[in-house]
């Protein structure tokens, strides 16, 4: 995606990418509908939007499972004292959705998503921006 942006922007490609438009466009569709890139960005921008402002649990992680194709999302929220738990939760949902690509589950700390949302208030415009872009790219 960076080279294709590179192109529309005339500037140096990405090194190991196809130089020419039509293969890098094509190599572009091919990566996106293998990775599910749309339904992916969609959803965790969606999963990130739907966690509780800080306080407001007693929880200090949640395990997110994403599944971008039946377009559902599950959290379940752990405290400070089920953090094992929480870590063999995940690695539960990773081992029986591996063969599930559309499946994906992060763990993540409440503080830490917060930090995203302060550090980067403008994350949910840049994904929408980024799928624009694609969109364009492999028009």
């Amino acid at each position: 995606m960076s080279s294709a942006m590179a192109l529309r922007e005339r500037q140096p490609l990405v090194p190991g990418t196809p130089a020419n438009k039509i293969e890098l466009v094509a190599e572009l569709r091919v990566l996106t509908a293998k990775l599910n890139v749309v339904n992916a960005l969609r959803g965790w921008s969606y999963a990130l939007k739907q966690l509780p402002e800080k306080n407001v649990t007693d929880a200090v992680v949640f395990l997110l499972v994403l599944d971008a194709v039946a377009y559902t999302l599950s959290t379940k929220g752990f405290k400070k004292e089920e953090l094992p738990q929480a870590s063999e939760a995940y690695l539960a949902v990773e081992k029986s959705t591996a063969s599930s690509p559309g499946t994906q589950a992060v763990l993540v700390s409440l503080d830490s998503v917060h930090a995203i949302r302060s550090a980067y208030p403008n994350y949910f415009l840049d994904t929408s921006a980024f799928l624009t872009a694609l969109n364009v790219a492999i028009r």
